[in-house]
């Protein structure tokens, strides 16, 4: 099956990763959407929600219209960004069609939320970096830096993308004083902005941060339940490998899919730490994950020498994604 998602059976690829996401996102769309999540997510996520109302975001066809929109967007821009390595081109669309199936292993990660909408604005900026012919550019890190500070202020563990934009810079030998401080500058537009309009509108500065809220969650049983685990355990372990797959590519490919793939391994270890920032439950800290991990899943599934390995290593993944699916949706 996974042969499908090939340039010679482009079109087919295409119209089965529209089909299961279409499909995925209307059943996901009968589970309730957690809307208390845009009230404690980010200062700018509670100000949309004022504006907008609980209505618009809760289960109705405009927050249905939006999210499979943003999603949409977020497909195309993990094909896109995979496709700008040529090395690693033959995976685009497999990479994508993995995505589509993780976005949905819960449901509450397809919903219209902060972190769908951080999400989206990440891959962007990711779309942006990879897609760049000539890092020495000024203007490229000012736009990517301003629209994190944006996504900062839906949703907080955006912030780590700060530092891997810095390690980024030194990877492609573009880092000096000045471009760190143009990084530093623009991230903190939107919160400079932000501060103002509430000091113009209410006569006082609000604390973006309530430390008291931050945790580091603690793995224990009761967090996840079994039937939740066992998915997310069978993903996990394809990561994990994946990991090790890409850690060896690293070595054997060219200086620029090298750097991509370094890129992706720093990427994965400063969004893994949102799990230590994120106010929320333990489950919405894994989404803005999604698009390396599907990358090192690839990998791993690329990486066995018989075919029917693989596909079997496939099937077996997406079972217990629409395992975990079907029964989020029957038990809520």
């Amino acid at each position: 099956m996974l042969a499908i998602f090939s340039k010679k059976h482009f079109n087919l690829g295409v119209i089965l990763i529209g089909l299961a996401t279409i499909i995925l996102h209307i059943f996901s769309f009968k589970t309730a959407t957690d809307t208390s999540l845009w009230i404690t997510s980010g200062p700018l996520a509670l100000k949309l929600y004022n504006l907008l109302g609980d209505q618009f975001f809760s289960n109705t066809i405009t927050g249905f219209a939006f999210s499979m929109i943003l999603i949409t967007f977020q497909l195309v821009l993990v094909y896109r960004i995979i496709a700008k390595s040529k090395k690693l081109e033959k995976y685009n669309l497999q990479v994508t069609w993995i995505y589509a199936w993780l976005i949905h292993l819960f449901p509450e990660w397809s919903s219209l939320s902060p972190v769908l909408l951080a999400t989206s604005l990440l891959l962007f900026v990711l779309y942006r970096i990879y897609t760049l012919v000539d890092f020495q550019k000024n203007n490229f890190l000012f736009n990517a830096s301003t629209l994190m500070g944006l996504a900062f202020l839906f949703w907080y563990p955006t912030i780590l993308i700060i530092p891997f934009l810095i390690i980024l810079l030194f990877q492609y030998n573009a880092i000096s004083l000045k471009r760190v401080s143009i990084l530093l500058l623009s991230f903190s537009i939107p919160v400079i902005w932000y501060n103002v309009y509430i000091l113009n509108s209410h006569g006082a500065t609000e604390s973006l941060f309530d430390f008291n809220l931050f945790h580091i969650h603690e793995l224990d049983e009761h967090i996840l339940s079994n039937t939740q685990w066992a998915p997310l355990s069978i993903l996990l372990v394809y990561v994990t490998l994946g990991l090790l797959n890409a850690w060896s590519l690293s070595n054997k490919t060219s200086k620029n899919s090298r750097l991509f793939v370094n890129s992706l391994l720093v990427l994965s270890v400063f969004l893994g730490l949102g799990f230590a920032l994120s106010k929320n439950a333990l489950i919405y800290s894994f989404p803005m994950t999604l698009f390396p991990a599907s990358f090192f899943v690839i990998l791993f599934l690329n990486n066995f020498k018989r075919s029917k390995h693989s596909e079997l290593a496939h099937i077996i993944l997406l079972l217990a994604i629409l395992f975990n699916f079907v029964y989020e949706i029957i038990s809520k």
